[in-house]
C-alpha cells in the first residue's frame, strides 16, 4: 500500500526542486510560490513579530521606568538593549511578511518586486486582500509548480 502514504513536503523544496535547511529558511525565502492559507499564515507570523516588537518595548519600560532620562549611562545601555531587540522583532516581521507577498505574487504569475506596494498606506490592504482571495495560476510558471501541502510518495 505505498501509494496510501503521503509525505509532506516543504513548500521551498516543491518550488526549487532542494531539500530546504528547515523550516526556518523556508519561511524566509523569496523564491518559489505559496499558496493562499499560507499566505496567511505567515502574515499571521509577520504581526506576531511585530506585535512583539511592542511587547520588548513595554516590557523594557515597565522593568527600567527611567529609561526615558538621557542622563544616566545605564539608561543609555538598557535603552539600547531595548532598541536592539525591537529592531531585530519588527526586522524579522517585515522580511517575513515582504517574503511572504513576494512568494504569493510568484503564485499569481507576477514580479514579487510588487510586494513593495506593501508600504503604501491604503494601497497595502487592498493588494493584501487581493493576494488573499485571488487564486493562483493553475499549472507551472516561471516560478516554479503549483504547492500543494502533501504529495504521494514516489513509488
Amino acid at each position: 500500500m505505498p501509494e496510501d502514504r503521503i509525505q509532506a513536503e516543504s513548500v521551498s523544496e516543491q518550488a526549487t526542486g532542494e531539500k530546504p535547511a528547515g523550516a526556518l529558511r523556508d519561511l524566509l525565502t523569496f523564491r518559489g510560490r505559496i499558496n493562499r492559507a499560507s499566505f496567511l499564515n505567515r502574515n499571521l507570523a509577520s504581526w506576531f513579530f511585530c506585535f512583539a516588537a511592542l511587547g520588548v518595548r513595554s516590557l523594557f519600560r515597565a522593568l527600567f521606568p527611567r529609561l526615558d532620562d538621557p542622563m544616566s549611562a545605564t539608561n543609555l545601555l538598557e535603552a539600547a538593549l531595548a532598541l536592539f531587540w525591537e529592531l531585530l522583532f519588527l526586522t524579522a516581521g517585515i522580511w517575513i511578511a515582504l517574503a511572504a507577498w513576494a512568494r504569493r505574487w510568484h503564485d499569481l504569475g507576477l514580479f514579487g518586486g510588487l510586494s513593495l506596494l506593501s508600504f503604501i498606506p491604503f494601497v497595502d490592504f487592498a493588494v493584501f486582500v487581493y493576494l488573499l482571495f485571488a487564486p493562483g495560476k493553475p499549472g507551472p510558471n516561471r516560478y516554479g509548480p503549483p504547492l500543494t501541502p502533501f504529495q504521494p510518495l514516489p513509488e
